[in-house]
């Protein structure tokens, strides 16, 4: 019966096989993608992945909604090489990018309106952890020279920092500690093929887990201290509630604030738990009332 469990073990692989999407890092996306993997997204050899510039595309998550990425390949209005007014940067995951809104339904938008003297840019990427967002600031910051940079912390970024393969489909950089300093791995990211998600899918192949100890504050930290040597203000603002980053920020003196209190009322149930409309909305509030606290001059 040997043939038989040959047969067997190639449906499975065949059934594996047909259920990878079909759009993938380095394909041309259709007019409508069908799920986070397929974001328009192509590989980056540093980041894992990266929007494509200029793309526009629909999805549908909780709803429809129209992405258009600038040809810098971010989710935002296109921003001068010339300062012109102080900047403020928003990076994170796809709660900054805005996952299941349009553009102008996101806080970036809405605090934008509020903020006439002062230019807000969004460089969210759905499905990054903190790692990436700390290697996309590294890339981007002379770029765009902001005079603040605010994190926004979501309690999957803890898991996203500690995979070395996400989403079933992408390579990513990651970190560990050695000796209490952090160490880069994995870059140059693998490029993720076809057969690579098939083995993913029949056998978890390639070792995922990579840290036994959470990296996440250490990144914070690590992010706080290249801001300001960079002469700019950091500050993180807590979606999800973590008593130990809340330690953690008051012992190395991390300015943070709260946006824990925008909770299930203000967030779609499903695909991620993301902020409605009206979700965003309280998170611009919140944002506004932090700055308004915390600058040293007027805002306006």
């Amino acid at each position: 019966m040997e043939w038989r469990s040959r047969a067997f073990t190639a449906a499975v692989f065949l059934s594996a096989l047909l259920a990878v999407p079909t759009v993938c890092l380095g394909q041309e996306p259709a007019e409508r993608v069908r799920d986070e993997r397929s974001l328009a997204y192509r590989y980056d050899s540093e980041l894992g992945w990266f929007p494509k510039a200029g793309n526009e595309v629909s999805y549908t998550g909780t709803r429809t909604i129209r992405i258009a990425h600038n040809a810098m390949g971010f989710r935002d209005k296109p921003h001068a090489l010339e300062k012109t007014q102080p900047r403020i940067v928003f990076v994170g995951d796809s709660f900054v990018w805005g996952y299941d809104v349009e553009v102008g339904e996101r806080f970036t938008e809405f605090l934008q309106a509020e903020l006439d003297a002062i230019e807000v840019l969004n460089l969210g990427v759905s499905g990054y952890g903190t790692d990436q967002c700390y290697l996309l600031l590294q890339r981007f910051f002379d770029r765009y020279d902001p005079d603040a940079v605010i994190y926004m912390f979501s309690e999957t970024d803890v898991f996203d920092n500690s995979v070395n393969f996400n989403y079933k489909a992408y390579f990513k950089p990651y970190y560990i500690l050695k000796q209490g300093r952090l160490e880069l791995h994995g870059v140059p990211v693998p490029r993720a093929s076809v057969w690579t998600k098939v083995l993913k899918t029949v056998a978890d192949r390639f070792p995922r887990l990579r840290n036994r100890e959470d990296v996440t504050p250490h990144l914070i930290s690590a992010m706080d201290t290249f801001v300001k040597s960079k002469g700019a203000s950091f500050a993180v603002g807590l979606i999800d509630e973590s008593a130990s980053l809340r330690r953690h920020f008051e012992q190395e003196g991390v300015v943070f604030f709260d946006l824990t209190h925008i909770d299930e009322r203000y967030r779609y149930p499903g695909h991620g738990f993301h902020w409605t409309p009206e979700g965003h909305r309280l998170v611009a509030k919140a944002v506004l009332a932090f700055l308004l606290h915390n600058s040293p001059g007027p805002v306006r």
